[in-house]
């Protein structure tokens, strides 16, 4: 075989083929001899076609079909090359698109070489060419959305459309530029590493565009809707654009540096809550938009919408934090003389070179070998844990709260398998003690609830709430005793999981101690509810307020002044009111939710009860006037007497003697009503 055969297989490596195809085609075809020997023939391209396939031509033209080519030019024209003049050619890869393999070379490679400023050869005129080309080749390719790689190429494909730059409906185009716009500095900002952005900051700009692509999506009043591949496309690359950020940001901290310890675990944290916060937002956006009629989105579960990176990455950082907090919870464990013993501060040395932000098939098995050698470099330390974990509980082991608590502060280090072999017994005595719990709970709420859970009416000995109505009060009470389940379930759960999946018992009783009590709060707000609509719908219950009946009369039988306003309607705004703070939503849809009407007669109950204060201050006044003047000042007040009577018995002023009985305010009018009560405090004054 030729020996400038195997030297061009050398220079072609970059389209991957094997052996076994490159060569016999590289030793048959005569475009390759005419390169080699032919002095006129300059350039001699390889493509790579689906299926192994493999064509060559003498001309420099990409086939429509092909995955990759490589270009080989010659310098010179040179005549008869040798196996070492080959590895002098020019060598140009073009990757599925010339002009995607273009704007890269000039992005990566020629912009940054030939436009640095202590460059002299390139002048200010050529500087602008190459930006110029740049460009062009960026709106050029933006038209297929595969070719950006950044939010700032999207918007700028889009304002390029908008001014008549792109192919496209302009108007669409408008549309779509100016509801991008808001996000674009912010974006810049991002994919430049801004550091003095916050971790609000990026929260507020995940929440933005979450917003904004939302009202992009939905935008439905322009002719050219908004591709789906296109936006699969955008929420993948904003995605990619948190994410690199983030691994910027991370790879500016010493990771594993006990003297940063606080400042990491702050950053890993931050990190972590935005990356969870964009892959929440964009899973969301995928859900909202499969069911929107306009403009239906296409679910596709077998290809799920690309995140970037997001949730790869998201989960990376938690095994960080992990690891981390296990680290420390070893720390305040053990002395510092069992540290130095155990070596616990060099363990970080396990990932010394690991690359442990970068998450690919090439990173990962660096990153579990690290993992793997920590562990083994942390077993004495582990040990020595458990020894003190075990006297810990000696101490508490009459004290249930104290021994929840410290579980809960070591629960990683509790977790580690070799710790947990040690603790064996003092972790089935804490699953007794939790289900003993269970037991307590269960009993505490039977016998406040005296066990009949069906009959709404009995809530006797549920311990009332300061300032609270007894419906919110019972359903506190009913939450915090619910929180009390729970947490011993998590502990339970993230402590004993082996042994609680062993423990049907246990399981069993958590789930039924949480739906009884869930069932009873449940009873009680329905109890509520239906005597609230009971009263409402019947004008003789208090709390019905007339909203026409007469604010003020006087009871002639006892010679009264009374107020049209009962007071149990205080009860109910404060009701209606507090259950909104608990999450009862208003509503006709269900069980659980407040109806409107009771809550437009608490509306109109508040709207009111400022005047029905004033009002009853003055029946109050009116009601004990009499016992408290002495008599010979009764006939001076008379017609004072009088005065006052006559505005309670006919509120409306100016009007004729004889109509007075057909003349009344009524709570429904609340201009009246304020005239009326202004009248009455003065005559009462």
């Amino acid at each position: 075989m030729d020996p400038r055969i195997q030297s061009l297989q050398t220079s072609l490596a970059a389209l991957q083929l094997p052996d076994s195809v490159l060569l016999p085609a590289l030793g048959q075809n005569p475009s390759v001899s005419a390169f080699l020997d032919n002095g006129s023939c300059v350039s001699l391209l390889c493509a790579a076609l689906p299926g192994d396939g493999v064509e060559l031509s003498n001309e420099v033209q990409f086939p429509n079909n092909a995955i990759a080519a490589v270009v080989l030019s010659k310098n010179k024209g040179e005549t008869g090359l040798t196996p070492q003049s080959i590895g002098g050619l020019e060598v140009t890869v073009v990757k599925s698109s010339p002009l995607a393999s273009l704007q890269s070379a000039l992005q990566h490679v020629y912009s940054p070489l030939l436009l640095q400023d202590t460059n002299t050869q390139v002048d200010a005129q050529l500087r602008a060419a190459l930006t110029g080309l740049s460009k062009a080749l960026s709106s050029t390719l933006s038209s297929e959305h595969q070719a950006v790689f950044t939010p700032s190429q999207e918007f700028a494909y889009w304002q390029d459309r908008a001014n008549g730059r792109a192919v496209g409906d302009m108007e669409s185009a408008k549309s779509f530029a100016e509801m991008l716009a808001p996000l674009e500095d912010r974006f810049v900002q991002l994919e430049s590493f801004n550091a003095g952005l916050s971790s609000e900051d990026l929260v507020e700009l995940a929440e933005a565009t979450y917003e904004t692509l939302d009202d992009v999506w939905k935008n439905t009043d322009v002719d050219e809707l908004f591709v789906q591949s296109r936006m699969e496309n955008m929420l993948s690359i904003v995605g990619a654009c948190f994410m690199r950020f983030v691994q910027h940001q991370l790879s500016q901290r010493q990771l594993w540096d006990a003297g940063q310890s606080v400042r990491v675990d702050n950053a890993i944290r931050e990190a972590i809550r935005l990356l969870d916060e964009w892959t929440r937002k964009s899973n969301m956006l995928v859900r909202l938009w499969s069911s929107y009629g306009l403009h239906r989105w296409e679910l596709n579960h077998a290809q799920p919408v690309e995140d970037g990176g997001c949730a790869v990455l998201l989960v990376r950082l938690k095994e960080i934090a992990d690891l981390r907090a296990t680290h420390a919870q070893l720390v305040k464990l053990l002395t510092p003389e069992q540290q130095a013993s155990t070596g616990l501060a060099e363990v970080w040395g396990a990932f010394q070179g690991v690359q442990c932000l970068q998450c690919n098939e090439y990173a990962n098995p660096l990153w579990e070998a690290g993992k793997a050698q920590l562990s083994r470099q942390r077993e004495p330390a582990e040990q020595l844990a458990a020894s003190s974990l075990r006297s810990k509980f000696q101490t508490l082991k009459d004290n249930k709260r104290g021994l929840l608590r410290t579980t809960s502060a070591y629960e990683d280090v509790i977790k580690l398998p070799t710790v947990a072999g040690m603790l064996a017994s003092e972790r089935q005595a804490l699953l007794t003690e939790l289900r003993a719990s269970l037991v307590g709970i269960r009993e505490e709420f039977e016998e406040r609830t005296s066990v009949k859970l069906s009959n709404a009416k009995n809530s006797a000995g549920i311990p009332p709430g300061l300032y609270l109505p007894e419906v919110v009060a019972t359903i506190v009470w009913s939450r915090q005793l619910r929180n009390r389940v729970v947490e011993v379930g998590n502990t339970a759960n993230k402590l004993l999981h082996d042994l609680v999946q062993q423990d049907s018992e246990f399981g069993r009783d958590y789930e039924e101690s949480v739906e009884n009590i869930e069932f009873f709060e449940q009873e009680q707000f329905e109890y509520w509810r239906n005597k609230v609509l009971d009263e409402l719908s019947d004008p003789d219950r208090p709390l019905a307020l007339q909203m026409k009946g007469q604010l003020m009369e006087i009871d002639y039988t006892d010679q009264m002044l009374k107020v049209g306003y009962n007071s149990e309607l205080v009860g109910l705004i404060r009701e209606v009111r507090q259950l909104g703070a608990l999450g009862y939503h208003i509503g006709d849809d269900g069980a659980l939710s407040i109806p409107k009407n009771v809550v437009k007669a608490a509306e109109d109950a508040s709207q009111y009860y400022r005047h029905a204060v004033v009002l009853n201050q003055v029946a109050n006044f009116y009601n004990n006037i009499e016992n408290e003047i002495i008599p010979s000042q009764k006939v001076l007040l008379f017609k004072y007497a009088v005065a006052f009577e006559q505005v309670v018995k006919n509120p409306s002023a100016g009007k004729s003697k004889d109509n007075e009985s057909k003349m009344e305010v009524t709570w429904e009018d609340p201009k009246q009503l304020k005239d009326y009560v202004r009248r009455l405090k003065d005559r009462a004054d």
